[in-house]
């Protein structure tokens, strides 16, 4: 349990511990000392409901860091986002909509397999040049339009997607993994 250097409030982290900060967030200092975790750090512990806003002064979404937070339904990224990671947002059944941040750079493995929910068009931001395997796997959407500098897009990236039936990719792509469209609904 760690206490709050404010507050007398305990917050059970239940997330993996993988390096060491300071959290400053919302005005509250949480100084954790000898323990180290991802964003998921901002979660208390607990998963998100409802939307879930990512602070302006995050660059990177961290492995794992919303993993099986059914519960969110929103992700509003603020611009300065460049890497989602691996299984960031996996599992997140009841996620609905994503505008993705127009700075992202990479879209890690599995960064949102298994989140069934979201059923939206996709458009990917023109710096974005990755999308890990299994990115979207097993996800909802309908369409995908990848922007100009996407140049790989991992094994299965969109597979399972069954409600993707439009598809604009662009010039640059160069590497399409294996069966990343498999049991799409492409015409």
């Amino acid at each position: 349990m760690l206490k709050s250097v404010f507050e007398n409030d305990s917050v059970n982290i239940q997330k993996p511990i993988q390096a060491f900060f300071v959290l400053i967030l919302h005005h509250k200092f949480i100084l954790m000392i000898g323990l180290l975790f991802t964003l998921a750090a901002l979660s208390f512990g607990t998963c998100p409901t409802g939307e879930l806003t990512i602070p302006g002064d995050v660059t990177q979404i961290e492995a794992n860091a919303y993993k099986d937070c059914s519960e969110i339904t929103t992700i509003t990224f603020h611009d300065d986002v460049t890497s989602i990671g691996n299984s960031a947002f996996e599992g997140c059944t009841k996620l609905k909509t994503i505008n993705l941040p127009p700075k992202l750079i990479t879209i890690g493995d599995s960064a949102f397999a298994g989140c069934t929910s979201l059923e939206c068009s996709l458009n990917i931001p023109i710096n974005l040049t990755t999308i890990g395997n299994f990115a979207f796997n097993g996800t909802s959407i309908t369409s995908l339009t990848l922007g100009e500098n996407v140049e790989t897009i991992g094994d299965y990236a969109f597979s399972q997607c069954s409600k993707l039936t439009t598809l604009n990719l662009n010039d640059k792509l160069n590497s399409l993994g294996n069966h990343s469209f498999y049991y799409c609904a492409i015409e």
